[in-house]
């Protein structure tokens, strides 16, 4: 497989750069959208999630024909991590575009973070809300059987609008959205937790789970702590009193909210993990 020559004029594409490079803007962003306006007439179409589930079905899409570029590149005899040029000749979306190895190891490890994350917070969603581990289990299989995605290659796949925040059938719908994370934690059950996944009791599933939940968390508030780091790194080089007239990233309210979060998800997933392993105790 040859990425072809990269001509003048050419940019080069890095998929899920905001994910792996900037994931204070997201968060911050969605804290602002949700504080903009208070008036209740407008909390329909401000209090989103920019990670909600048209966009994580788009990513998946994006990820796995990524994933089907790397394999594709390997069955030639080449290793991923050398160095490639992949164009459009690869992956039609990219257009008059180029991407490299590194390009393609950054998006499908962005993009793959970002997915799990979203699906595994489901998963702690629904232990935090249910009374058993059995009904939990019940409440999973059903969810996991309900929707139906299928891999598709880069010319099956077309091109369409995205739906807008409120379009989304998950919106105002708790139960559909957490059957939405609860589906695709289905799918990437086998990224998540490795080959045993499908024979393992679901008390196990769940403690392996939430345990590369905490881990995910975790790293999501060490990259939001760095790039506000980053961006303050610059800010000082280029911009004469940055640092007098800006808030020092340690003390950001958007860093001290991942954070917090992180903090809170490991808290209740140790709870979790902790319960779960004193009733397969009792057994």
């Amino acid at each position: 497989m040859t990425g072809g020559d990269v001509g003048n004029g050419m940019n080069e594409i890095v998929p899920g750069w905001l994910l792996q490079s900037s994931p204070y803007t997201i968060l911050r962003s969605e804290e602002k959208f949700k504080k903009r306006r208070k008036a209740k007439r407008h909390d329909f179409y401000c209090g989103w999630k920019i990670i909600r589930p048209s966009i994580v079905d788009a990513c998946m899409e994006a990820r796995n024909l990524l994933i089907s570029c790397k394999d594709s590149i390997i069955s030639t005899g080449e290793t991923s991590d050398s160095k490639h040029v992949i164009t459009e000749n690869d992956i039609i979306q990219l257009g008059k575009n180029y991407m490299t190895t590194r390009g393609l190891h950054v998006g499908i490890n962005a993009y793959t973070n970002m997915i799990q994350r979203y699906a595994l917070g489901g998963l702690l969603e629904l232990l935090c809300n249910t009374a058993s581990i059995e009904k939990a289990e019940d409440l999973y299989k059903k969810a996991a059987a309900s929707v139906s995605l299928t891999s598709k290659t880069a010319n099956e796949v077309t091109i369409s609008w995205p739906l807008l925040p409120w379009e989304e059938a998950s919106h105002d719908n708790d139960a559909k959205l957490l059957i939405h994370k609860l589906y695709i934690m289905s799918q990437e059950l086998f990224s998540i937790i490795g080959c045993e996944s499908y024979d393992l009791p679901f008390s196990v599933t769940c403690t392996k789970s939430l345990k590369k939940l905490t881990e995910i968390e975790n790293h999501h508030a060490k990259q939001v702590l760095r790039c506000k780091q980053r961006d303050d790194k610059r800010g000082e080089q280029t911009i004469p009193g940055y640092s007098s007239a800006h808030i020092r990233a340690e003390d950001d309210v958007t860093v001290l909210l991942a954070q917090k979060r992180a903090k809170e998800v490991q808290s209740k997933c140790n709870e979790i993990i902790l319960s779960l392993f004193h009733s397969t105790s009792r057994l």
